[in-house]
C-alpha cells in the first residue's frame, strides 16, 4: 500500500467488527504497524482530520491517504489488546480505574 510511505499489508485481525476491518502491517524499513482502510463514503475523511500531535491518550497516526479507492490510517500496533489486558487485570476494571480511562478519553489536554 502506497501512502505517504510503503507499506506491506498482513493478515486482518479478527472480524470486521466496530472499527471495521484492521490488518497487520510493515513499514518498508521493518517497523510494525496496523492499517485501517474505510470507503471513502460521505464524511468519512474526517477520520484523516481527528489526529493532533500531542494530544494525550489518543494514538498516534504514523500515515494516512488514499489507497485504491479507500481512505486509509496507520497507526502503530500495540503490544496487546483491550481484551488481553482486561484479562490480565482480572477480567474488569474498577469502578476508579474505569472512571480514569473514559475521563482520558472524554479530555482534551492538547
Amino acid at each position: 500500500m502506497q501512502l505517504k510511505r510503503d507499506w506491506t499489508l498482513g493478515a486482518q485481525f479478527g472480524d470486521e467488527g466496530g472499527f471495521r476491518k484492521v490488518f497487520e502491517a510493515q513499514a518498508d524499513d521493518g517497523m510494525p504497524a496496523v492499517v485501517k482502510p474505510f470507503a471513502q463514503s460521505p464524511g468519512a475523511d474526517r477520520e484523516l482530520s481527528l489526529p493532533r500531535p500531542g494530544a494525550q491518550n489518543v494514538i498516534p497516526v504514523l500515515d494516512s491517504g488514499e489507497h485504491m479507492g479507500q481512505w486509509a490510517i496507520v497507526m502503530p500496533r500495540a503490544d496487546r489488546s483491550l481484551a488481553q489486558h482486561l484479562t490480565d487485570a482480572g477480567g474488569s476494571l474498577s469502578v476508579e480505574e474505569t472512571i480514569t480511562v473514559l475521563l482520558d478519553v472524554a479530555v482534551d489536554r492538547a
